[in-house]
């Protein structure tokens, strides 16, 4: 059996409850990772050093996290082990699950199905089948559920125009403030003279004065 005919027999013993969880859980995780690249642009746009120098160890990762993503396509094997996280995570001692035998079966069928999945990775390259056509959200009786994901150009383009637009307003914000502290600095200026009166040395007296004053 190729590795796509065991991982649909380990689809379909799955509880209803855990296999909502399969097509869930690359959206979640990729989700995590674009919030965490949004909050790293609009710290470094805002000029937030401390958040900028706290996730500076990250910004290697998140750059070939974005290159990967341009080139990755996920099918069965890498579902599946994102699912064995889930459920391994699912019988840990602080959940309500913890003990579970059902779970503990299905982990243990899963790792099965990961173990011969991963003894070859020619036979892995050569046997897995990328996904193709639209993507859609899978929630039972959600408010969202069928609605298409779009493709990752199509999300790139929308960030980029995003960005390009914060930063936009940003500058006319700044250049409000820069024109109304101007302003402020001017009709000070003007203020202190009336009150104060004008100095000598701002008079200026002409050849014509001159002779009127002689």
């Amino acid at each position: 059996d190729d590795i796509n005919s065991i991982w649909a027999r380990a689809r379909e013993a799955l509880p209803p409850r855990i296999l909502c969880l399969v097509d869930n859980v690359q959206l979640l995780r990729r989700s995590a990772e674009d919030a965490k690249r949004d909050a790293r642009q609009w710290a470094a746009s805002a000029g937030d050093a401390d958040f900028t120098a706290a996730r500076t160890g990250e910004e290697g990762e998140g750059e070939a996290g974005e290159e990967a993503a341009s080139v990755y396509q996920s099918g069965s094997i890498g579902n599946a082990t994102r699912l064995i996280d889930v459920v391994r995570s699912a019988v840990g001692a602080n959940q309500i699950t913890a003990g579970s035998p059902e779970i503990m079966a299905t982990m243990e069928q899963l790792c099965r199905f990961q173990q011969s999945a991963l003894s070859s990775t020619a036979e892995l390259q050569a046997t897995v089948m990328p996904e193709r056509g639209e993507r859609l959200i899978s929630i039972p009786e959600g408010a969202f559920s069928g609605t298409v994901i779009p493709p990752q150009d199509q999300v790139k383009a929308i960030k980029s125009q995003q960005i390009c637009a914060s930063r936009e307003r940003e500058r006319m914000i700044q250049g409000l403030q820069n024109m109304a502290a101007a302003d402020k600095t001017e009709h000070s200026a003007a203020v202190r003279s009336v009150l104060t009166g004008f100095g000598e040395e701002d008079i200026q007296m002409t050849a014509a004065d001159l002779e009127e004053t002689a």
